[in-house]
C-alpha cells in the first residue's frame, strides 16, 4: 500500500467534484473513511482504523507557510508539496 507522502502530490491541481464520508456499520476496519472524487473520474480514499476522521477547525486561512508552522513544535512534516507558478508539483520534503 503506498504511503500518503507518495500519493498526495498526485492530487495537486485536481478539481474535487465530490466527497463521500463513511463510518463502519460494525466494529471492522476501516472505522471511518473519506473519499475525494476528482473531475477526471479518479478518487482518493483516506481512512482510519481507529475512531473517526475529524476536522480540526474547518477551513483555515494562511496558505502553505501557515500550514508549515501550525503545531511545528509538536509535529514533524513528512510531506511538503505544492504547485509552482508553472503548474508543476514541487516537493520540499
Amino acid at each position: 500500500m503506498p504511503q500518503l507522502e507518495e500519493v498526495l502530490p498526485a492530487i495537486l491541481g485536481k478539481k474535487i467534484t465530490g466527497i463521500v464520508a463513511k463510518v463502519s456499520k460494525k466494529s471492522t476496519s476501516p472505522s471511518s473513511q473519506v473519499i475525494l472524487v476528482f473531475s477526471d473520474n479518479t478518487s482518493l480514499e483516506l481512512y482510519t482504523t481507529y475512531g473517526q476522521i475529524t476536522s480540526a477547525s474547518g477551513l483555515d486561512r494562511g496558505g502553505m507557510q501557515a500550514a508549515r508552522q501550525y503545531l511545528d513544535d509538536a509535529m514533524q512534516i513528512t510531506l511538503d508539496a505544492y504547485l509552482n507558478e508553472y503548474g508543476k508539483v514541487v516537493r520540499r520534503v
